[in-house]
């Protein structure tokens, strides 16, 4: 602090300790980004970190004696907040005949930026800024005295004092935040995620942020539920005087898709990489959403923020949640060729409309995406000869290119029942391809992409016109000269209840059949079932 006063009345003035508290400039205007993204806004009745700096001990003659500190509310005699600067004598001046402040004139205010001043009474002066630049940054705040001599009547000015004093305004960056610490594990984070078949792993940090909280990346991160993992954060506080600050979140998210839990507390190393626990686990269900974050800063140096101020608000697009780790045969991750991929999870979590499901509900989810499979993709059954498009031989699956639809639309029933397989296996249910052979001609059944049929391959140019229709009725002379299925796909699931097991049957291609049992499903899509069936379960891979 600069005490700036005439010689001849420095005996007087000696006692006139003063203290200048420091409360945040309140920023009356807060800015947006576009999405994905956030912003910073700084909340006008919270009170961020203060400085404070005391008369005693400084040399008045020595201008240059202007050092600032840390706030430490013990040594506080009186503050007010909602940006307010307080003038508090700490040791009340000593009585000294005939000298007294100017009552009319009080104090006067300066500050060293370009801020509005509303001068106050005799303890309180109030600035606001409306320029975001001044955020972050080391102001100087003076306060002026005029002491006056009264006597017989009359006022003669002696002097004047100065205080000086230099005020913090933290600013809060989040620079990063990781999702996937460590590849091939997810104890403690993310699992790794592909962003295309057979591509890289996403790389981690997946979401970076600007100075206003615009995203400059943000990549999607997959978790699996019933944990409870850290992030990996890095974020700063400005000015870099300030080494360590506490940071926490709130649940104040305007996104209505956020599905992770808050964060804890954590204490960090300013402008460093630290990791930051959740609160709970998160939720064994599957998910996915965009995840909105608003940190605040609840301590600086060791000392508590009244109102945790100081907001930055972050949005992460497109995060994933799984209930269970994806099954072997296909999936494998430990080999980058058979980990998740994106279109795969928006097709299982979303596409089918799984979202906040459970294990519990495997039966619900396996029909989900074998709805999805039969009426949503626009596939058509192959009824000229019934070939397989994304299948190179029984038990394999080009997913990727079935997905993508990079051979066309037409599909046989291999095509539907392994990459039904493959879809539920990704969500950790275990369902397994079967192939039946002989399987007979049809019933009349809802062919994919056909309709009512029981002659699935009436567009073989080799049939006689007679036979050249999807249904063939029973009065037909041709009716027992239909076309039909020399063997079939389908996809079984195996549950034990009350210690017996049962299979049920998911057919993504004549049917569609969700969730029959075994002799259910023969007797009403073949026409004369086998007894017993002829079938042999195949382990799903990729081609």
């Amino acid at each position: 602090m600069n005490i700036l006063i005439d010689k001849r009345h420095m005996s007087i003035l000696r006692y006139y300790y003063i203290v200048l508290i420091a409360c945040p400039l309140i920023l009356q205007a807060s800015w947006a980004s576009g999405e994905p993204g956030g912003k910073i806004k700084v909340d006008p009745q919270s009170l961020p970190i203060c400085t404070i700096e005391e008369a005693e001990g400084e040399d008045p003659e020595d201008e240059n004696s202007n050092k600032y500190a840390i706030f430490e509310p013990e040594k506080i005699k009186e503050y007010k907040a909602k940006g307010q600067f307080t003038v508090v004598v700490v040791e009340p001046p000593q009585p000294h005949a005939g000298y007294e402040l100017d009552e009319e004139k009080k104090y006067e205010w300066t500050v060293t930026e370009k801020l509005e001043v509303k001068n106050g009474d005799q303890d309180t002066c109030t600035v606001h800024s409306s320029n975001k630049e001044q955020w972050g940054k080391v102001i100087t705040v003076k306060c002026k005295m005029s002491f006056y001599e009264t006597k017989n009547g009359q006022k003669k000015h002696l002097t004047d004092l100065e205080a000086a004093h230099k005020l913090l305004t933290p600013s809060l960056l989040i620079h990063q935040i990781s999702f996937n610490h460590v590849q091939g594990k997810h104890d403690k984070d993310a699992m790794d995620l592909l962003k295309t078949y057979k591509g890289k792993i996403i790389d981690v940090p997946e979401a970076t942020f600007d100075k206003n909280g615009k995203a400059t990346k943000s990549e999607p991160f997959l978790y699996i539920g019933g944990k409870k993992p850290d992030l990996k954060i890095k974020a700063e506080v400005k000015p870099g005087i300030i080494k360590k600050a506490k940071v926490k979140t709130k649940g104040e998210g305007k996104v209505s898709k956020n599905f992770l839990p808050e964060l804890d507390e954590q204490e960090f190393d300013n402008n460093t990489e630290f990791e930051i626990p959740f609160k709970d686990n998160i939720d064994s269900k599957l998910n996915k959403g965009n995840q909105q974050w608003t940190w605040r800063l609840t301590e600086i140096q060791g000392t508590a923020l009244t109102n945790e101020t100081i907001v930055f608000e972050t949005t992460v697009r497109n995060g994933y949640v799984l209930f269970s780790e994806p099954l072997k045969s296909p999936w494998d991750m430990n080999d980058n060729k058979k980990k998740p991929w994106i279109k795969a999870l928006d097709v299982v979590i979303e596409g089918s409309g799984n979202i906040g499901l459970d294990k519990n509900s495997s039966d619900s989810i396996i029909k989900n995406i074998t709805n999805y499979t039969f009426s949503k993709m626009g596939w058509t059954y192959d009824t000229v000869s019934g070939a397989p498009k994304y299948t190179p031989s029984l038990g394999t699956i080009n997913l990727d290119s079935y997905l993508e639809k990079n051979n066309g639309n037409v599909v046989n029933c291999y095509d539907q029942c392994f990459s039904l397989t493959a879809l539920v296996r990704l969500l950790g249910i275990n369902v397994e391809g079967n192939y039946q052979e002989p399987f007979g001609n049809i019933l009349t059944v809802n062919l994919i992409g056909v309709g009512s049929c029981n002659n699935p391959f009436y567009k073989n140019p080799r049939l006689p016109a007679a036979l050249a229709v999807p249904v063939i009725l029973k009065t037909n002379p041709y009716y027992q000269y239909r076309t039909g299925f020399g063997n079939h796909a389908y996809v079984v699931f195996d549950v034990s209840l009350f210690g017996s097991s049962f299979k049920f049957i998911y057919d993504a291609c004549a049917g569609p059949v969700v969730g029959d049992s075994s002799n259910s499903y023969q007797k009403s899509t073949i026409e004369n079932p086998p007894v017993p069936p002829n079938s042999r379960i195949f382990k799903t891979e990729f081609s």
